[in-house]
Parts: structure tokens; sequence; C-alpha cells
């Protein structure tokens, strides 16, 4: 039975073990709290408007303002026209949610902790126009055209560059394999990993870095285009190509110094105590410190961070949930994980 009985709790209430657990239960608040903002701001970029990621109606592209968006990730994601939904007049340009979700549930589960700092997720999309290209090799060059851009407008930018990955390695997404509901009502998104198909295509400027797609022929598809003469191509599910392009750019890693963790501030929304000024969010350490003083002061009562980490701390206590536990907004009402 889940615990949701309003509280009034002050310090003298809880002991020190008590006080020690909500300490690490904030600490978690604190990571989930920038996360679902990531998600936020991911599902927005991959799921809503041209306004907010890159549009190919030419062989050339622009990506102008959106520079970020092509920085801190391994691979690009095009759809080609025969891959979205809407109305064909003038044009389709809706993008499925469903596969992004599906993107980011293989992609997230990869990872233990995920490095979500200053955009870095596994691609970001690039919707194709009816006058954009319609052949890999048109989206190869328009592929190589974006990244020179972003590189050239990245050097004016701090914790944003081009991935040594990026210009080497694209996905395509021609076609919707469409996946059905299962018998409780809801689509799952691990299903729809597996069913939908996507094209991994080496565009040839690997900078020297050793990328092959052999390890991916006992999962290859049928390809079913005419034209990948002359392209390193192939088609398998995605839920192989997400593990895929992650296993490449840890490969990339491996051996090199990690700097100092620097911490992207646009996703740190957390709420604050008063009398504390908003920075305070930007260090995990410092933002527990002042929470939980303000609670030592005012009550656990007195925030509703410090009120439901007492909700969940107790009920987990008594072997039970809070309807308050850590569990990420659904990125659509019947899809599950």
């Amino acid at each position: 039975m889940p615990v949701t009985e309003p509280l009034r709790v002050s310090a003298t209430n809880l002991d020190n073990p008590m006080k020690a657990l909500i300490t690490q239960d904030l600490v978690q608040a604190w990571h989930f709290e920038r996360e679902a903002e990531f998600r936020y701001l991911q599902k927005r970029n991959w799921t809503t408007t041209d306004s907010y990621r890159v549009v190919l109606s030419d062989n050339c592209g622009r990506i102008e303002s959106k520079v970020k968006e092509l920085c801190n990730k391994p691979t690009a994601f095009y759809w080609l026209q025969s891959a979205q939904d809407g109305n064909p007049i003038p044009e389709k340009s809706h993008t499925p949610g469903i596969i992004f979700a599906a993107i980011y549930e293989e992609w997230r589960r990869c990872y233990d902790n995920p490095n979500i700092e200053f955009g870095h997720f596994l691609a970001n999309p690039v919707r194709i126009t009816k006058t954009g290209p319609s052949t890999l090799q048109d989206i190869v060059n328009a592929h190589a055209s974006l990244c020179t851009q972003a590189h050239d407008l990245s050097l004016a930018l701090e914790h944003y560059s081009i991935h040594p990955l990026y210009p080497a390695i694209i996905m395509v997404c021609d076609r919707l394999d469409k996946v059905g509901p299962q018998s409780d009502g809801y689509v799952s998104l691990r299903e729809v990993a597996q069913k939908q198909s996507v094209l991994i295509v080496l565009t040839g400027f690997n900078s020297g870095l050793p990328i092959s797609l052999q390890s991916l022929a006992a999962f290859a598809l049928p390809i079913e285009r005419t034209d990948v003469i002359g392209l390193e191509v192939v088609r398998v599910p995605l839920e192989i190509a997400v593990k895929f392009i992650v296993r490449l750019e840890i490969q990339s890693q491996d051996g090199k110094a990690k700097g100092c963790h620097i911490i992207d501030k646009s996703l740190c929304g957390q709420d604050y105590p008063k009398g504390y000024d908003r920075s305070v969010r930007y260090s995990l350490d410092g933002w527990v410190h002042a929470v939980q003083t303000a609670a030592e002061e005012y009550g656990y009562d007195s925030m509703q961070v410090t009120q439901e980490s007492v909700l969940r701390v107790q009920a987990r206590l008594s072997g039970q949930r809070a309807d308050c536990e850590f569990e990420h907004e659904p990125f659509g009402r019947l899809w599950k994980s």
C-alpha cells in the first residue's frame, strides 16, 4: 500500500540513521531531476517541431543556431520521407515519437550512469524534406557538409565539440516497421527496438578510426535498397544499432585521459531553500547540504523535496512504496519499457 499521508516532521522527530537515509535519498533526487530535464529536452528535440532539429531541404543543409544539437554525440539519425508520418500534402513532417522513445530506452539500458552533460546523447535527429537528399550517397554528402559547418561554429563554444565518430558513421531510418499493442494494451518499446530496422552507414570520413561493420553481420537484415553501391551499409534492428554505436563510443574513449567532471547547469532545475542563491543547485553536495540545513531549521515538511524524501525513506523501511518514488514520466501514455 503506497505511503501518501501528509507529514508534519521536525528535526527532532528523526534520528541520525534516518537523516543519513534521507541524505542518500536527496542525492538520488538531485540526479533524478537532472535526468528528468534531460529526457524532456531530448523528447522535445526529437518529437515536436522543426524549430528544434536540423532539417535537410537540399544536399547541404543549414544548421545555423542548432549547432549544439550536433555536438557531443557519436552519430546522427536521418529520417527519410518514407519513415515520416502525417499528411503527405505538402509533405510528411512527423517523426514518430515511439522510435525516439525506443532509442532512449535502449541507450539508457547501456549505462548505469549515462553522460547527459551538454547535450550528450546517442544521436541528433535530422529530418529530410521532400526536396532534400533521397539517396544514401546524397545523405552522406549532406552529412559531411553539416559536419564542416558544426565544426567551424563549435570552435566558439565552451564544452561543445564534434565527436570524433560523428563524421564517420550515420543512422538512416527509411521505413516504419509497425508494432502493435500487447495483450495488456501497451506497446512495448523493447519490442519496437527489436522490430524497427535502421541502416548504419559508414561515410568514409573516419579520420583513421578503426570502424568496421563486420560484427553486425550476424544481425543483418535484407537491405532492400538499390542505392548502396560504393557504400558500407548494413540494415539491423534498432536495438542492435544502438548497442553498436554505444560500444563504438566507449571504445573510442578507452585509454583517453578523463578531464574534470563539469556539469551542465541548464539541467539543474531543482527547488532550493529560501535564503540561498539558485547557484546552490549546481553542486550536488552543496544542494543536499542546503536542503537538509533548511529542513533542520524549518522542518522536513517545509519543502516538497524533503517531505517526499521522508515519505520514500519511511516507505522503504516499512517494505512499502511511496507515490513519489523515482519514476520518470512515460514517453507515451500507452507505451511501456
